[in-house]
């Protein structure tokens, strides 16, 4: 059987990172080939992960470095849109990435976004349609990574706008994360309490979706909103669930910090009747499992 190479770009990122696992872990179909900044990944990968990965130590937009033989009917994901340039520098380098991107005879190119383009809205976000009103400089770039890449690349796209992703190997932590370091390891962290709500996602659920979209038969081009409907919580929903879980209260601390992203409830419809999709609900089982990778992995 002839394996599928899958390239994903940004592959040092918490993303990219549990994609590639999950890959190697489900199946021995697909040649694995990851593009960013290699020293990030230290004691990530283990001996027997290594002998099946490809990395490609480069600069994420010096896609011209590539052999051009691994695009070939190759899946592309692109992982790297948190990045530190400027808007105007990643429109430009962006650009001249997708252009490249069209001349290979890829199969499918999928682009890893966020509900944070829709901004602040009232009420549940179902409509994949619905007017985009980014209101910080990551929505704007993935808004930009959008419309550039349905432009340009045009065809063979799927483009999933995720929600907040929480789990294992995040280097830097989000407010789950933070809060389990707290139980852990008695660590420092200040949040906003705020009751504003968040649809939140666990990786492994995220990695298990864009496998399934990797193996559709890809027919038109797919916008998606990803987030698990199960999860719909603000601060105190999550300090109240973990709690439960370890049952033992976590002292945080508070600040006054605002944001500029109020509610943010996404619903995966078009996603879960497009694939058949369904979300569970295992957060405790989740946490468990981050709690576990913490202990095992990091330090204070």
């Amino acid at each position: 059987m002839i394996k599928k190479n899958i390239i994903i770009f940004g592959g040092q990122g918490f993303v990219g990172i549990n994609i590639c696992k999950f890959f190697l872990k489900v199946s021995k179909n697909y040649n694995i080939y990851l593009v960013g900044n290699k020293s990030k990944l230290k004691n990530i990968f283990n001996k027997a992960e290594k002998r099946k990965l490809t990395f490609y130590n480069i600069n994420l937009f010096n896609i011209k470095k590539l052999p051009k033989k691994i695009f070939n009917d190759s899946v592309v994901i692109n992982a790297f849109l948190m990045s530190n340039i400027s808007l105007k520098k990643f429109k430009n380098n962006y650009l001249i990435f997708c252009e490249i991107i069209k001349e290979y005879n890829i199969s499918k190119f999928i682009l890893l976004s966020s509900i944070s383009v829709y901004g602040n809205k009232k009420g549940n976000i179902s409509n994949e349609n619905i007017k985009l009103n980014p209101t910080s400089d990551y929505a704007k770039r993935c808004i930009s990574a959008e419309k550039i890449t349905q432009k340009i690349i045009k065809k063979k796209i799927i483009i999933l706008r995720i929600a907040n992703i929480f789990g294992e190997y995040r280097q830097n932590k989000g407010t789950i994360e933070k809060l389990l370091s707290i139980y852990v390891f008695n660590s420092n962290y200040k949040f906003t309490n705020l009751r504003f709500k968040r649809t939140y996602i666990y990786i492994s659920t995220l990695t298990k979706i864009i496998y399934i979209l990797v193996k559709k038969n890809l027919k038109k081009k797919y916008i998606f909103n990803v987030g698990n409907p199960n999860y719909i919580f603000n601060f105190n929903d999550i300090v109240n669930k973990i709690e439960k879980i370890i049952k033992s209260k976590i002292k945080y601390k508070l600040n006054s910090t605002k944001i500029s992203v109020k509610d943010s409830i996404c619903l995966p419809n078009s996603l879960c009747s497009e694939i058949k999709f369904k979300f569970k609900n295992n957060f405790k089982k989740e946490i468990n499992n981050i709690i576990n990778y913490l202990k095992k992995n990091e330090r204070k």
